[in-house]
């Protein structure tokens, strides 16, 4: 009767402490609720739900670097683990929008699935980066949810899109999850995966362990994928040969000037100090500069005319340089990195105006075909 007794006791104290941690579940939710709706405050055509840490962002956003700024910010938020955003495409401004059904010759053309992903082991923890387009908000969630499960402390930025697809495709999904499986297993790496290819490229940790991921892929891709996987180690990515072709070269520099068009690094006032909301856009730029192995890189630093010429040159030069140290701690290698100002010399824009001057302060990359001189 005695053991008995003892059992039940050790019952209810396990069931108490269950409805503790429930309990403490649900305040935490509850106070990351909170946070996110002050954070929307500002933005009525934005609306949220959270699951546990998950936070799901929807609403019809008037422009993509505003979307990718709300995101950002509510990323940041205390107790929040990753953010994933469905967002619908606004009507175009001064249209009004309709409830009726297009007719076939002005229906829009469903953007095509294709998933691409990094990942980067950087001294300050693992980032992973998500984009494209995939089937629906299901698959979105289960990309971001694996991933985050995979490496719980890393820092996952999310610029999911979905294309709302009719019906899953069985193949894709197959897909997405061998080649996600590969990628994270990468101490660094980027993934693109389209309704035909699964196209890798990374650095694992040794020769072993890289035979082992491609065997692995591999496996698990269906059948009718093409598979182009190209691991290496990094001293075989030292080795590496660098971009000698000009359609090659004048490919990555498109590339990088893209993902510049509608971004840019943000500094303080008068200071070479990096704002901490462009460390995403940081991220990204090192994926892409690893991405295109081989072009030495040169980081321009430009300014607006206001101020001392000689100030605007050193400013400049220093902002640069601190991209510089920025990208070599994201894993770029420093022999690829070149940094160099020059002031206010090279205005995109006339420097009457607020806005103009504006679009000269800047951060520009530009690709060379000679390896760069030392810093």
């Amino acid at each position: 009767m005695r053991g008995l007794f003892g059992l039940l006791l050790i019952l209810a104290a396990l069931w108490a402490a269950h409805g503790c941690v429930e309990q403490q579940a649900t305040a935490i939710e509850a106070d990351i609720d909170q946070r996110v709706a002050q954070a929307l405050s500002t933005t009525p055509w934005a609306e949220h739900t959270v699951d546990g840490r998950f936070v799901t962002l929807r609403g019809a956003p008037p422009s993509e670097a505003v979307a990718e700024q709300l995101q950002a910010e509510v990323r940041s938020l205390a107790g929040v683990c990753c953010v994933t955003a469905e967002w619908q495409s606004a009507p175009p401004a001064g249209s009004l929008a309709t409830d009726a059904p297009p007719d076939n010759a002005s229906r829009a053309v469903p953007p095509a699935v294709v998933l691409t992903a990094q990942v980067l082991t950087t001294p300050r923890g693992r980032v992973i980066n998500l984009a494209g387009t995939v089937a629906d908000a299901r698959q979105a969630r289960a990309i971001v949810r694996y991933s985050a499960s995979r490496h719980p402390t890393a820092r996952i930025d999310n610029l999911l899109r979905t294309a709302d697809a009719a019906s899953p495709d069985q193949g894709f999904d197959q897909a997405v999850a061998a080649s996600l499986f590969s990628l994270l297993a990468l101490d660094t790496g980027t993934l693109q995966v389209s309704r035909s290819r699964i196209t890798l490229r990374g650095l694992p940790a040794s020769a072993l362990s890289a035979l082992a991921i491609e065997q692995a892929l591999q496996r698990n891709a269906p059948p009718a994928y093409v598979l182009d996987v190209q691991l290496m180690r990094d001293q075989e990515h030292a080795r590496a040969p660098r971009i000698q072709t000009s359609d090659a070269l004048h490919r990555c520099q498109d590339e990088f000037n893209a993902l510049m068009r509608d971004h840019r690094i943000g500094f303080g006032h008068d200071s070479d100090t990096i704002d901490a909301g462009s460390a995403p856009l940081l991220d990204r730029i090192a994926a892409q500069a690893r991405a295109c192995a081989g072009p030495a890189i040169l980081i321009e630093g430009h300014s607006d005319a206001s101020g001392d010429p000689a100030y605007n040159l050193d400013l400049s030069t220093r902002r640069a340089r601190a991209v510089r140290r920025a990208l070599i701690e994201r894993g770029v290698p420093a022999a690829r990195l070149q940094a160099k100002g020059y002031g206010d010399t090279r205005p995109l824009v006339g420097n009457d105006t607020r806005e103009g001057r504006a679009r000269n302060r800047r951060i520009e990359f530009r690709l060379l075909q000679t390896p760069p001189a030392a810093p």
